[in-house]
């Protein structure tokens, strides 16, 4: 019956408010030091499961740079080597060619040599590419046989091998040119 006479009649109600009880309350700022030990468990778990993925991310996206850059400058060197191996006039213009270098004069320009010094890939005496670990010729005559004299060369096979860096391997990249004097049929080509 009181709680319907205070209901009705307002004025009937007490003006001060009940206080709780305090002494059973947990205060409510900051962590438990159980909160604390399980947010810390759940990171490092977390940690543990995306680190990996993150790691091989890394390594993967350093290996393609390092790759792409190789495969840049070898790739130049290349076309270059071919580009003027193709200009050579005649035989008579080959002063070297070893299996590891070649000489030739063009209308334009003489002595244009390429080698291996170490580990540069060489023209003329100025580094155009480094970290190579292979420069080979092969000369052949228009039989496809390997050429007995400077005039039996019919085309020129060369192959680059370029060292990655870091530990990513190598790219070999190989050409084969017919001098463009030198091969007037390419029925023979292998």
């Amino acid at each position: 019956m009181l709680s319907f006479l205070c209901k009705h009649l307002p004025h009937l109600r007490t003006s001060q408010k009940r206080q709780p009880k305090t002494d059973n309350l947990k205060p409510t700022q900051g962590f438990t030091l159980i909160e604390l030990v399980l947010s810390i468990a759940l990171i490092g778990i977390m940690a543990g499961l995306v680190g990996p993925m993150l790691t091989n991310g890394i390594k993967s996206y350093a290996m393609v740079a390092s790759r792409k850059t190789a495969l840049g400058q070898v790739r130049l060197s290349m076309e270059r080597i071919a580009y003027e191996i193709r200009l050579i006039p005649n035989t008579a213009s080959i002063d070297i060619w070893t299996g590891s270098a070649i000489q030739f004069d063009l209308p334009t320009e003489a002595n244009i040599s390429y080698s291996l010094t170490g580990s540069n890939l060489m023209r003329s005496g100025v580094v155009i590419a480094d970290n190579v670990t292979v420069l080979t010729f092969s000369y052949y005559d228009s039989s496809g046989n390997p050429a007995a004299a400077v005039g039996d060369i019919y085309r020129i096979r060369f192959e680059i091998t370029q060292n990655t860096g870091n530990g990513f391997g190598s790219i070999t990249v190989r050409n084969t040119v017919f001098p463009r004097r030198l091969a007037t049929a390419y029925a023979n080509f292998q």
